[in-house]
């Protein structure tokens, strides 16, 4: 225990004691509301994070995996597809024929379909 001198004409053992455990008490008490406003400045600095599932991850890594390996023109098509224009807009930015798009458009699905990824692809008239 703490040595702690105390007056005997001025207190009692019981009163110097009950001092020790307070001042104890108050720095307990100290302790933990700097370790919660520690946590609370550690929530509020993190920024907002979207947790994946395990699935979601596997999956978002197939599509950056598909993405890698289409060049540079199918790239051009599969962004302004994910921007929601239709083949014609593309092609008429592009300063070609629909049916090149389009043409395109069967290559990037192929490359979905050979991983499994049904679910990103577009809706067959886009």
């Amino acid at each position: 225990m703490l040595e702690f001198d105390y007056d005997a004409e001025r207190a009692t053992e019981r009163t110097a004691l009950a001092a020790v455990i307070d001042n104890r008490l108050k720095m307990f008490r100290r302790g933990q509301s700097r370790y919660a406003g520690m946590l609370g400045r550690l929530r509020e600095s993190e920024p907002e994070q979207s947790y994946r599932s395990d699935r979601e991850t596997q999956l978002a890594m197939d599509v950056d995996a598909a993405c890698a390996s289409m060049n540079d023109e199918e790239k051009v098509v599969c962004r302004g597809l994910s921007e929601g224009k239709t083949a014609f807009q593309i092609a008429r930015e592009r300063g070609c024929h629909r049916s090149r798009i389009e043409r395109i458009i069967g290559r990037i699905r192929k490359k979905f379909q050979q991983r499994d990824l049904q679910a990103w692809l577009v809706a067959e008239g886009a």
